[in-house]
């Protein structure tokens, strides 16, 4: 006769010993199926050619038309400093001189930012989104100021209200940062082509 409390087999590592531990298995599923639980992959975005190529035409536009303000305004501020009559004259003003110079600063800063994005642009470089968008912010600021300062002079003038090249300098860089924010932009930026690697010869078969 046996005792009750005789072991009843023996028990090795890893094996449960106690009923209660049976019911903590996890839940198998089929192959291939995931747990209703588990993350959902994300679709994958293409990269886009035209997003990423006019973008980069906009980015230069821009950098042609502010570089090109920037620099008739360094013109005109040294053929001020050069006369002492012209000088004097803006000196009575020095509100207008002040926003003159700063104007032509900021052309300057924004032309050099959208040049520099549109060449990084095109050599696939994620930076190039940045200085694009950080020059168009930077214009479409400026452009604000400028729009606030003529409604004002309107207002207090009589003079003619905003014109539609003031609406035009306001769209443009706007739908420069559109372009470049796209994420099909982001990822034609990152696929980037591989010329070092040689296609595989093809393999004859006998």
């Amino acid at each position: 006769m046996t005792s009750p409390h005789a072991p009843q087999g023996p028990e090795y590592p890893g094996e449960p010993s106690y009923p209660e531990q049976l019911g903590h298995q996890q839940p198998e599923y089929p192959l291939g199926d995931t747990p209703p639980d588990a993350p959902q992959p994300e679709a994958a975005v293409s990269p886009s050619r035209v997003t990423a190529i006019l973008t980069a035409v906009l980015a230069g536009l821009g950098a042609a038309m502010t570089l090109g303000n920037g620099i008739v305004g360094l013109i005109g501020l040294a053929a001020l400093a050069g006369d002492a009559g012209l000088r004097t004259l803006a000196l009575r003003s020095p509100g207008v001189l002040a926003l003159t110079v700063l104007a032509t600063l900021l052309s300057v800063v924004c032309g050099l930012l959208l040049l520099a994005g549109t060449v990084t642009l095109l050599q696939r470089k994620m930076i190039g989104r940045t200085l694009i968008v950080s020059g168009c912010v930077l214009i479409v600021l400026g452009s604000l100021i400028s729009l606030g300062l003529s409604l004002g002079a309107a207002a207090r003038y009589g003079a003619p209200g905003t014109s539609g090249l003031a609406v035009l300098s306001l769209v443009l860089p706007i739908a420069t940062i559109v372009l470049a924010v796209l994420p099909s932009t982001a990822a034609w930026i990152q696929v980037k082509p591989n010329p070092g690697v040689s296609p595989s010869p093809p393999t004859l078969s006998s």
